[in-house]
């Protein structure tokens, strides 16, 4: 974490951080607009009791404050507001409380900032702040009607776990967070705007819980997104924005999924669930080595029962792999003759016959009518006669792929 050296005093006035204490002392109203506060503003020097409360409003508006501050355990009474003020020293509100409405918009922490344990009765309202340094709202409580984190930028870690936002509305609209954001276990009792949020670090909302209306519309992940054991009412996000960057647990994949269904966004939780399933494939344990081969079995023929292209694919990879059986005979005698020779030499009859092969492997997956097999029936009584166990094989597995591939394109056109 690295601090913002202090610039030049400038023409703007200058206070003594022990004159605003004695203010603050007195119970007198605290109000400077555009003045450089000098020194450490430090209540301990107030009085021994805890909590201390402040009866008097405080309004310190684009001022630079040269000093540390701390208002730990302090109950503020009456309206609060710090906008547009620049904190070079550090800043700790940590276990204050504000029962009126609290202003720290277009603030700048320059060091580290604390608000953990912090109680924010009315409105909190952070618009476009930034901080500099490590910032820390563990465990704080928003009970007001809005708390207006929107276009904040967060250029150091920030922790917001265990944080209950019980407000109509939370804003974290276009932040951006340039360290890892913290939101472990979380409660958001509103609604949670984070559109067009930007998290260039580790974004964990492990255990979260989000009991209205979440709205990510937008949001870019450049690292991981974590959300185990995450809960949701309605969590409304495209898949293109997480899918590469998801960290979840099974519970958080289901509860995706079924996110997806109901906003209608099929084609995301189709995608959802594919990746799902690759994960649970993926972390099979060895003692599941059936149900591992059952997984593979599905991802090949059907994609999970969500790709309509795999029971293609499939059955294209059938048609060669009988073929080239069916012919493996003389295909071995061909081989084996040209190394002899030393030299690979262009054989007419044996491409003639590899060609029949392949269209007779064809004819029997598909299931097609003799007189539809182009090189006649001596020929496809030839190969029926000699493999006829891997025929009748050969069109089961046709068979099935066919109920696969019908089965696939069902539910994918039938929404409802």
């Amino acid at each position: 974490m690295n601090a913002v050296s202090s610039p030049g005093l400038g023409d703007l006035p200058v206070i003594s951080s022990v004159v605003v204490v004695e203010k603050i002392a007195n119970l007198e109203p605290v109000n400077y607009e555009s003045v450089i506060i000098s020194g450490d503003v430090n209540l301990d020097s107030v009085n021994d009791s805890s909590p201390r409360l402040i009866g008097s409003p405080i309004s310190i508006i684009d001022c630079d404050i040269r000093g540390n501050i701390s208002f730990n355990g302090t109950i503020f009474d009456q309206p609060v507001s710090f906008e547009k003020t620049d904190f070079y020293g550090t800043a700790s509100f940590k276990k204050a409380e504000f029962r009126e409405y609290s202003n720290f918009s277009q603030c700048k922490f320059h060091e580290w900032a604390s608000f953990r344990s912090a109680a924010f009765e009315g409105a909190a309202n952070f618009w476009r702040s930034v901080f500099f340094g490590f910032s820390t709202f563990r465990n704080s409580r928003f009970d007001g009607n809005l708390a207006d984190f929107h276009l904040c930028n967060f250029k150091d870690d920030v922790s917001f776990n265990f944080a209950n936002f019980n407000v109509d509305e939370v804003r974290f609209k276009n932040s951006v967070f340039e360290g890892d954001a913290n939101f472990q276990k979380a409660i958001f009792s509103g609604n949670a705007l984070f559109l067009g949020t930007q998290f260039n670090g580790l974004a964990d909302f492990s255990e979260a819980q989000f009991d209205s209306e979440s709205n990510f519309q937008g949001v870019v992940f450049e690292k991981p997104l974590n959300v185990n054991n995450i809960k949701f009412d309605k969590f409304i996000i495209s898949w293109d924005s997480i899918h590469d960057q998801l960290l979840s647990d099974e519970p958080g994949y289901i509860l995706l999924i079924g996110n997806f269904r109901k906003l209608g966004q099929y084609d995301d939780a189709d995608s959802c669930y594919y990746q799902y399933r690759e994960w649970k494939r993926a972390n099979r344990t060895n003692h599941e080595w059936t149900e591992r081969i059952w997984d593979s079995v599905a991802w090949i023929t059907c994609g999970y029962g969500v790709r309509w292209q795999n029971p293609i694919l499939s059955g294209v990879l059938v048609v060669v792999l009988f073929g080239l059986y069916f012919e493996s005979w003389d295909l071995g005698l061909f081989l084996c003759s040209n190394l002899r020779k030393g030299s690979m030499s262009y054989d007419y009859r044996f491409k003639q016959r590899l060609k029949a092969s392949m269209a007779f492997s064809a004819t029997t997956l598909l299931s097609l009518p003799r007189e539809w097999y182009p090189f006649g029936d001596d020929e496809y009584h030839r190969l029926l006669k000699r493999h006829i166990c891997s025929s009748i094989l050969e069109r089961l597995i046709g068979w099935g792929l066919m109920l696969l591939l019908i089965g696939t394109l069902s539910r994918l056109m039938v929404r409802y």
